[in-house]
C-alpha cells in the first residue's frame, strides 16, 4: 500500500460487511477511498455539535 491515508486491509475487512452488495444505477466508487476520505476529513474538521467541558 503506497498511500498512508488509505485504510489497511484488516480495517476494511472489519467494516466491509456494512457495505451494500448489489449495485443499482450508477457505478460505485472505490469503497476504500471513500471511507478513507471520510475518516480523514472527520479527523481534520471539528464537529460543531461536540462541546468540551472546561
Amino acid at each position: 500500500m503506497n498511500d498512508p491515508l488509505l485504510l489497511r486491509e484488516r480495517q476494511m475487512a472489519r467494516i466491509s460487511p456494512y457495505f451494500p452488495f448489489a449495485q443499482h444505477g450508477a457505478l460505485r466508487a472505490d469503497d476504500r477511498r471513500v471511507v478513507s476520505g471520510t475518516v480523514y476529513l472527520h479527523t481534520l474538521l471539528p464537529c460543531p455539535n461536540y462541546v468540551t467541558k472546561p
